[in-house]
């Protein structure tokens, strides 16, 4: 089977947070929170048929000790 490689412009178009929100001033945990949500909400909103399909590509920046408890 061969797979489509798939470029920036047709990817980030899906993404549901067009933009990361920016951490201004010193890094706190609350800011780094913020951006990981983010990042996953991004992932998963961006369809795959792998691995099911239901969460997108979330494994691909999720932790696969989390990963393994939404499955």
């Amino acid at each position: 089977m061969a797979f489509k490689a798939l470029l920036v412009e047709d990817i980030v178009p899906k993404f549901t947070i067009k933009a990361l929100p920016p951490i201004n001033g010193e890094t706190t945990s609350a800011g780094i929170n913020t951006m990981v949500q983010s990042l996953y909400v991004n992932a998963a909103s961006v369809q795959t048929t792998l691995g099911g399909g239901r969460y997108g590509h979330i494994r691909m920046v999720m932790k696969p000790e989390l990963y393994a408890t939404l499955t």
